[in-house]
């Protein structure tokens, strides 16, 4: 009876070291048992890194739950598998015309699936304007996923950014606080945003309700630009958007900023209204050299895919 037991007990320890083995082989491959680094966006920052869109799927998972639409998977697997941080990075060029792009994942677990599957969404057919580097996020790391492109900027639009700001030694460009759900950082003194805005209405993907000087004399002033984005609820986020001026500008070059800034956001307001039946609304005041608008987007659910 003994030898029996003792050979049933070989047998369950034999199973046990496979599985085991089969495990560890399985998670090496697809990174689900132990959670990964976390690893900051901040990684493939450059100098003349300009714009920063950073995202935390963590702190949204209640309404990344409602996106599933009542077949979410449980909580405590949602809160597994989110990736700690989203980035979008953008680092013009105006020497040599190019706007980088670098998008960035700092998965949790299953890395190498994440990657896999990034291939499937067909990014370089859905934005056929940059040109991407490769088909899907690329593993380079534990906890670094990393997607990277260009977009070719006119050289009339690198001209009229010479006009207007000339040429700016290095700058200290701001840094994300890090402590909302969405928050987006955009470095305006060397011309950023006008380069952006107008490389994107070359390309067709935006149409700017304004002419380019004027597009030009409304953004000069503004020195840096910060969008921070939180859940209030299920249905609702809340928006603050935060513009600097630089110390010389004007109070009447701030006013026009501040117009314009108001135009666009009430044309947001339209379009959202119009396509998505979401209601964008809010307050938006000037403070020394400081703009500030208040807003809110409800309901979420119906810009979610």
């Amino acid at each position: 009876m003994k030898k029996v037991v003792r050979i049933l007990l070989g047998v369950v320890f034999l199973f046990v070291v496979v599985a085991l083995a089969a495990l560890f082989i399985f998670d090496s491959k697809y990174q689900f048992l132990r959670s990964g680094p976390e690893v900051s966006h901040e990684s493939l920052v450059r100098p003349d890194t300009s714009v920063r869109i950073v995202a935390r799927p963590e702190a949204a998972r209640e309404l990344i739950a409602s996106a599933f639409r009542g077949q979410a998977p449980p909580d405590w697997v949602l809160s597994r598998v989110l990736p700690h941080e989203v980035a979008v990075v953008l680092t013009p060029h105006l020497d040599t015309g190019r706007l980088e792009v670098d998008l960035f994942c700092n998965p949790q677990r299953l890395g190498p699936v994440i990657s896999e599957q990034s291939a499937s969404l067909g990014l370089d057919q859905a934005y056929p304007f940059i040109t991407w580097n490769s088909d899907r996020l690329a593993n380079r790391e534990r906890g670094v996923l990393v997607q990277d492109g260009y977009l070719d900027m006119e050289q009339n639009v690198r001209d009229a950014v010479h006009r207007h700001w000339g040429t700016l030694s290095q700058l200290s460009r701001p840094r994300v606080e890090g402590s909302h759900v969405v928050e987006a950082v955009a470095d305006n003194r060397d011309g950023t945003l006008f380069a952006l805005l107008m490389t994107l209405n070359a390309k067709g993907l935006l149409e700017l309700p304004i002419a380019e000087e004027d597009l030009a004399k409304g953004l000069m002033p503004i020195a840096n630009v910060r969008v921070m984005a939180d859940p209030q609820s299920r249905e609702t986020i809340a928006l603050r958007l935060v513009v600097d001026c630089v110390p010389q500008a004007e109070p009447g070059q701030i006013t026009a900023t501040s117009f314009l800034i108001g135009g666009l956001l009430g044309q947001a307001s339209v379009v959202l209204k119009d396509a998505y039946n979401v209601d964008f609304t809010g307050t938006k005041k000037a403070e020394g050299q400081t703009i500030v608008a208040d807003y809110t987007l409800s309901p979420i659910q119906r810009l979610l895919p």
